[in-house]
């Protein structure tokens, strides 16, 4: 059974699929429909092209009800349950100031016009109904970006279509700050080595699990998924392009962050709200998560810590080598 490797471009960045199975023309053909589904996801939820379900609703005026796709509906409330268990510090609602923060690329924007942005899209009143597929807009203003979490969001819909095809075993990327390993890759040979985009790095295969590097400045240490995901943050990207919408700020609390958790999207939004939460808040955030959820920080030192639902902090050493979820 070997291992076959696809990739794909959407999202503004590439998909790489590693898809273990037998029969590499049924891989292929399953690649391609997880791949268009990815396609699909783009021109629903990208803020960007003109008529998609977000477009919609950050152009819908005061009183309008805007009727979304269930894939929207579903990453919203996603959106959602993670701000409740960050308490803010995940916020899709930062659009128009993650575009301000671009424009000043490495630098950081000026605070008064980025608190001014946050402040027109807070005042915004914004509703997403728990019985109906619609969002309906109070008060207009909202500047709603999911690119946070869309990523993992397509990465979960793409093992779910995966699954259909009896898929079993899977590692599959975005960009290579979002991973999502399904099953195991038990081949010999060394797989090709993955994009160093936000410091999620596949490396050797290793059975029981997908190994995947956690990399920061001045150490690496390899990580096993056994059927969960990894995300990533950090600056060495995009720059500071990660808003603090509590503070209204672009200070970082750590240099990277990971985040371990069951689902894709899950992993993304809370790697991105870490970066500006201390150490004390992510432990009430995991607690909150629940099981099967963890964070990794590298501190200015270049120290890495990882953080379970226990709330104790934990150094990671040179010479140790973590696996997630711990049980498996």
């Amino acid at each position: 059974m070997g291992t076959h490797a696809f990739t794909h471009e959407a999202m503004n960045t590439v998909f790489d699929f590693r898809i273990r199975h037998a029969d590499a023309d049924y891989a292929r053909h399953a690649a391609q429909a997880a791949f268009a589904g990815v396609d699909r996801l783009d021109t629903i939820l990208s803020r960007f092209a003109e008529g998609s379900d977000v477009w919609r609703i950050n152009h819908a005026g005061d009183g309008e009800t805007v009727t979304i796709s269930e894939e929207c509906h579903e990453c919203l409330r996603q959106a959602v349950r993670m701000a409740m268990a960050t308490e803010g510090a995940f916020n899709v609602s930062v659009g128009e100031a993650a575009d301000l923060a671009k424009k000043h690329e490495r630098k950081k924007a000026p605070v008064s016009q980025l608190r001014s942005v946050l402040r027109r899209s807070a005042d915004a009143l914004v509703s997403l109904s728990e019985d109906a597929l619609a969002v309906h807009i109070e008060r207009s203003g909202i500047s709603v970006d999911l690119g946070a979490i869309g990523k993992g969001f397509a990465l979960d819909r793409a093992r779910a279509l995966l699954c259909e095809w009896g898929i079993r075993h899977a590692l599959l990327s975005a960009g290579g700050s979002s991973v999502l390993a399904m099953g195991a890759d038990s081949a010999k040979h060394a797989a090709p080595r993955g994009r160093d985009c936000e410091n999620l790095v596949t490396v050797r295969p290793k059975a029981g699990g997908w190994v995947v590097n956690v990399a920061g400045d001045k150490l690496t240490v390899p990580l096993t998924l056994h059927n969960c995901a990894a995300g990533s943050s950090g600056t060495a990207e995009q720059g500071r392009h990660i808003i603090d919408p509590r503070r209204g700020g672009q200070s970082y609390t750590h240099v990277r962050t990971w985040a371990l958790a069951p689902c894709a999207a899950a992993a993304d939004a809370l790697s991105t709200a870490c970066m500006t939460m201390m150490p004390e808040e992510i432990t009430k955030a995991l607690r909150e998560l629940g099981k099967g959820h963890a964070v990794i920080t590298e501190d200015t030192n270049g120290r890495l810590h990882i953080c379970r639902r226990s709330g104790v902090w934990t150094q990671i050493k040179r010479t140790h080598a973590l696996s997630w979820p711990p049980s498996a």
